[in-house]
């Protein structure tokens, strides 16, 4: 027998599908946030609507493809953000750090501090 939960907005319903219900949003959330549309990961448009409507779950392969276009896959499946999921231009920048020489690194922190000292309250570049 299925179990019955209380969600937040305290409806009772069936908690399978209130998971793929919650999955199926939070994918549809990391598209958007990506500007992705449903053709761009991999799979039939059909398919696409079935894991956002909750009627399908995405197996491991479409969720490692979909990791690989930014997406957060921790929140998919258990909607909590993680903290250390970088956009693709970040992570464009943590790679060339990583792969620089240690003098090139030390650079690269000089270059950032600088940068971060010309930015003002507001946000804004100091002239």
């Amino acid at each position: 027998m299925d179990t019955l939960r209380i969600v937040p907005i305290g409806t009772v319903v069936n908690d399978k599908q209130y998971q793929m219900d919650s999955l199926g949003k939070r994918l549809r959330t990391e598209r958007e946030r990506l500007g992705l549309n449903q053709d761009a990961l991999g799979v039939a448009p059909k398919t696409q609507r079935f894991y956002e409507n909750g009627e399908r779950s995405p197996d491991a392969t479409y969720l490692e493809a979909f990791a690989r276009l930014g997406a957060d896959v921790g929140y998919i499946l258990t909607g909590v953000r993680s903290t250390c999921v970088l956009a693709p231009d970040e992570a464009a920048l943590l790679d060339n750090y990583r792969n620089s020489t240690p003098d090139n690194q030390a650079v690269l922190r000089k270059v950032g501090a600088a940068l971060e000292k010309q930015v003002d309250d507001d946000g804004e570049m100091c002239a």
